[in-house]
């Protein structure tokens, strides 16, 4: 006898493989199902995962043979999310360098630091902060990985997108940071050549984790949507309290492929610069 054809089956949610860096994410789903071997990883636990074998051979009959898995996860797996200053935005001057003058900015949080183009970290209190969990069973590493979904600056009567397109907020992983708290503090340049000044911002950031066991690759434990909304004035030169606040919705466990995060490149500053 000879065997005619060979078939997997896998109970669960399965990929073929996940490949991400500070350029590009994306998950493959093309799990190979029909040959004599395949590989595949689980993203999503569970208990009593049937995986089978089946064989059709030349004489008709059909044969097979199973293994049952149960797939473990960190738990507690969800981070935790603050917002340090109660979704308030500050009016902050921020300090120039050669070629880069001094100026206000609209900022979600409460910071000290240079504008952009100039050199210096920021200092302060950020808008909002996650956490990871601090479980250490089953063994691996916590992770955070944020994406901008959208992102629009309004000048005066002037509209400016502050983004090209949609995609990854600076390094994956996000601040290049792993088993570490993160945070962030959004803000706008206040030029003094406009009268009123507004954005509407939003993201994703995505808890990730990556099993300390051989070959594993990294998997969504969920994400979290925030946004910001909050506009300014100015009158003789001074600029008014923001309006409007930022928010973080509650966590949103992953259950499915889709939950990955995917990009094709980092954000990028949009061709048509108010500033």
């Amino acid at each position: 006898m000879s065997v005619n054809s060979k078939s997997w089956s896998v109970d669960g949610t399965i990929v073929a493989g996940y490949t991400a860096s500070s350029s590009s994410g994306s998950v493959n789903t093309n799990v190979t199902l029909n040959q004599q071997q395949t590989t595949f990883y689980w993203v999503v636990p569970a208990n009593s995962l049937v995986v089978t074998l089946t064989l059709n051979l030349s004489n008709g009959a059909t044969v097979s043979a199973s293994a049952t898995f149960n797939v473990g996860a960190p738990s507690p797996s969800a981070p935790t999310v603050t917002l340090p200053t109660n979704g308030k935005l500050y009016i902050d001057t921020l300090t120039g360098c050669a070629g880069y003058p001094s100026d206000s900015a609209m900022v979600f949080g409460n910071i000290s630091g240079p504008v952009p183009n100039c050199p210096g970290p920021y200092t302060g209190t950020p808008g909002i902060q996650f956490s990871p969990p601090t479980t250490s069973s089953p063994p691996g590493t916590f992770f955070f990985v944020q994406l901008v979904d959208s992102d629009t600056v309004y000048y005066s009567s002037l509209t400016c997108a502050a983004t090209n397109t949609p995609g990854l907020d600076g390094q994956y992983p996000y601040q290049g940071k792993t088993g570490q708290s993160v945070n962030d503090a959004p803000f706008i340049q206040l030029p003094a050549t406009y009268t009123t000044a507004s954005r509407n911002f939003s993201a994703t950031m995505y808890l990730m984790w990556q099993s300390g066991s051989a070959n594993s690759i990294p998997v969504p434990m969920g994400s979290v949507a925030w946004t910001i909304s909050a506009s300014t004035s100015q009158s003789n030169g001074t600029w008014s309290t923001p309006s409007g606040s930022g928010s973080a919705s509650s966590f949103t466990p992953a259950s499915k492929t889709s939950d990955f995060p995917h990009w094709t490149g980092t954000v990028g500053n949009a061709a048509n610069n108010c500033h």
